[in-house]
């Protein structure tokens, strides 16, 4: 077979920015994420992150407000 160029033109195009997702986006998104949590006094937790998403561990009857807080930082970045 020869040689004309890269078959993974997906993941050449995609690399640059899942690294800047996870590198600088997310870890700036928990920052904001958990200064919310600090003002609404939540005791829910960040857990994780994975590539460009948050894990959370949402404690019972704070569904809505985390799920407000997680909407409006993720939304804005």
């Amino acid at each position: 077979m020869p040689w004309d160029g890269s078959s993974y033109s997906t993941q050449i195009k995609n690399y640059p920015v899942q690294g800047f997702a996870t590198a600088d986006i997310v870890p700036l998104a928990c920052i904001k994420i958990y200064e919310l949590m600090k003002e609404q006094k939540v005791k829910s937790l960040l857990i994780n992150t994975v590539h460009d998403s948050i894990v959370a561990d949402v404690y019972p009857g704070e569904e809505a407000v985390m799920s407000k807080i997680l909407v409006k930082e993720m939304v804005f970045f």
